[in-house]
């Protein structure tokens, strides 16, 4: 998400297999789809739930609504939410409390990294 703020300045690196995932080549969430990452604050878009979820695919440009869908349903599920969401409508507003440290873990699912950081 940081690839997408202007003025963005990043030190130090971060590797995977080897490689930098911040280098300036690689830069423009590219990084997303090799690591997803879990935070210990909910970082919730203004969007519904099922946005926020697969927001990872809808930035690589993943359009097929099955597709999306599928993969909303496998997070969800995942993070053990689905069936909060589904009682909740999965248009429903972004949860609160335990909820919503389950939706973010939701949409790191989504990405299907290869690394899943935490934190």
């Amino acid at each position: 998400m940081n690839d997408l703020v202007d003025n963005l300045r990043i030190d130090g690196s971060i590797k995977l297999h080897g490689e930098n995932i911040y280098r300036a080549q690689r830069r423009c969430h590219c990084p997303a789809q090799a690591h997803g990452h879990g935070v210990p604050e909910t970082n919730p878009f203004p969007m519904s739930i099922y946005e926020n979820v697969i927001y990872p695919l809808r930035i690589d440009g993943v359009r097929d609504k099955a597709t999306l869908e599928e993969t909303c349903e496998r997070a969800l599920r995942g993070a053990a939410l689905w069936n909060e969401a589904r009682i909740a409508s999965t248009t429903a507003p972004w949860p609160v409390g335990r909820a919503a440290a389950a939706a973010c873990i939701a949409r790191a699912i989504a990405a299907d990294p290869e690394v899943l950081v935490d934190g």
